[in-house]
């Protein structure tokens, strides 16, 4: 969800984690190769230029190669996936679909989330959390079975089935601006 920038800073780059991961990943190999082939010279033992390649950088890259893969793999099935489903779900949230996210990860921090927007779910949801937000649900429901019983009729009544229209989109306007009862609460 984009965020307004805050007046003279610049905003940061976002990056998404798995690339963190892989570049993390391709320096720490680095750093190890370098590090181990500094030890290795400084001990006195010569290398030839083929035994620093095939016996040092080689092994080290591909090493951390499979460590990249993993890691992403499992960050991906453990914590990127799940935190996507959860944005996912806090929007339909946002657009009114107040049903709980049945999410289970295994990772206690995660489960936490999960268990915080399910909570936030029900509190919207309870009765009574706004009476006036439950009367224009109430009076759009009445509204909109005059307007079927209106429009199945037609005839002179074309004025007043015009006139509830209008008081319908108003009252629907009224209702978004007012969300939900969590919000005015």
């Amino acid at each position: 969800m984009p965020t307004d920038p805050i007046p003279g800073r610049r905003p940061k780059r976002r990056r998404p984690l798995y690339q963190i991961i892989v570049v993390a990943s391709a320096v720490a190999v680095a750093v190890g190769t370098i590090s181990w082939t500094v030890i290795e010279m400084a001990s006195g033992q010569p290398l030839s230029g083929r035994e620093l390649m095939f016996h040092h950088v080689v092994p080290a890259i591909v090493i951390g190669l499979i460590i990249a893969v993993v890691l992403s793999l499992l960050l991906n099935r453990f914590v990127v996936d799940p935190i996507q489903n959860l944005f996912s779900h806090l929007y339909r949230i946002g657009s009114g679909r107040l049903d709980p996210i049945d999410l289970d990860t295994g990772v206690e921090e995660i489960q936490t989330m999960v268990d915080g927007v399910n909570l936030l779910a029900r509190r919207l949801q309870a009765p009574g959390g706004n009476e006036a937000f439950a009367r224009a649900q109430e009076r759009l429901a009445k509204l909109r079975r005059q307007l079927r019983s209106m429009a199945d009729a037609g005839g002179e009544e074309k004025e007043l089935f015009l006139d509830l229209a209008r008081e319908m989109r108003a009252l629907e306007a009224d209702l978004l601006a007012i969300g939900s009862p969590a919000r005015s609460a």
